[in-house]
């Protein structure tokens, strides 16, 4: 029953908000997935504010990949505030894994069109393996690795504490991973320009991201790269395979510009 002086929207003004067409909205309320909120003496269609909740609900699930019949069971009718945002949040990692997927696949065709751009013929074999063993797995992956709690201070030091700020590094990481897999494949020496470039990139966004004051910071990277055994089977796989051309170029490119690993003062000796 539609109670005094209650918001209702047509069915034309629910599609208009929403994005969605009025034929799927006809199609969800004929299937029952999202039945109208009643009908105008017109016999027009109407929507109230709990429907909108409702049909928010259907969009997010729908976004992620679900069936209609499995958001059918999922819905949640007057859900309070807490409950949303714990089958939300539940819904976050899902998504967090398909971004990985698509980056993973986008830094595939962005290396091996730039090998094609210089003449070189991209090892799209290993490529598209690579792409098929980390389907899946991403930033999540990393969630049960037991950090040393210097590092949390780190990573909050350089911005990397937030969901934004991680999954940028960790996709940075993976596209410059991805791109020396397919130069040492191409066989593509250390010195060449494409490698040095590589080994720039890598200097910047990861080693000096990497320098700070935090005390024990030093000590607990050391520690994660000795223990690979815990590491995620795809990203150990992906830096085991990367790591003696990025070494090599790393060397060549820190000869060139007079560069040593940056070194704290208090691990200095005098």
């Amino acid at each position: 029953m539609l109670m005094q002086h209650e918001e209702i929207y047509s069915v034309g003004e629910l599609a208009k908000a929403t994005g969605l067409t009025v034929r799927t909205l006809q199609h969800y309320d004929n299937i029952g997935l999202l039945r109208a909120g009643g009908r105008t003496e017109g016999g027009r269609r109407y929507y109230t504010k709990r429907d909108v909740v409702r049909l928010t609900q259907i969009t997010i699930y729908k976004s992620i990949g679900f069936s209609l019949s499995d958001i059918r069971e999922k819905l949640t009718d007057d859900p309070e505030p807490t409950e949303l945002a714990k089958v939300f949040s539940m819904q976050i990692p899902i998504l967090q894994k398909k971004m990985d997927d698509l980056h993973m696949a986008i830094a595939v065709l962005f290396t091996s069109v730039n090998l094609f751009d210089i003449g070189k013929e991209p090892p799209l074999e290993i490529l598209a393996e690579l792409i098929r063993t980390t389907e899946g797995s991403g930033l999540t992956e990393w969630t049960d690795f037991p950090f040393d709690p210097a590092l949390s201070h780190m990573a909050s030091s350089k911005g990397l504490d937030t969901l934004h700020g991680a999954m940028g590094f960790y996709h940075t990481m993976r596209e410059l991973l991805i791109e020396a897999i397919a130069l040492q494949s191409s066989d593509t020496a250390a010195d060449d320009p494409q490698a040095q470039t590589l080994a720039g990139n890598w200097w910047e966004n990861v080693i000096l991201l990497m320098v700070n004051d935090t005390p024990g910071a030093s000590d607990a990277l050391l520690t994660v790269n000795s223990s690979r055994d815990q590491w995620p089977v795809a990203d150990r796989k992906l830096y085991e395979m990367a790591e003696p051309f990025i070494e090599s170029a790393l060397a060549v490119y820190m000869e060139k510009n007079n560069l040593q690993l940056p070194v704290k003062e208090d691990d200095k000796i005098d």
